[in-house]
């Protein structure tokens, strides 16, 4: 049996699996990173772009790593600083 991907197009569930590689020849790969912020009271932080809610993310820079990515967007796009990455 082939491996099945679920993606989300225009907020609907799709199951692609044999047509894979198909599937992603129509898309452009774009690296980035972002984060699921939580504060003390264990509240997530979402944005709201694009009549949608959706996570802090965007596009790694030259000579960024994912983490400093997932930092910098975080911090830019909702104004929170200070933040740190917790590995569990």
């Amino acid at each position: 049996m082939s491996q099945k991907y679920k993606v989300y197009i225009n907020n609907q569930l799709k199951v692609v699996g044999e047509n894979w590689k198909f599937f992603k020849s129509k898309y452009l790969l774009v690296k980035a990173a972002g984060g699921i912020v939580y504060n003390a009271n264990n509240e997530l932080l979402m944005i709201y772009r694009n009549n949608k809610w959706d996570l802090p993310k965007g596009k790694i820079e030259k000579g960024e790593t994912p983490k400093q990515c997932a930092l910098r967007e975080v911090e830019e796009e909702t104004g929170v600083e200070k933040l740190k990455i917790l590995d569990n």
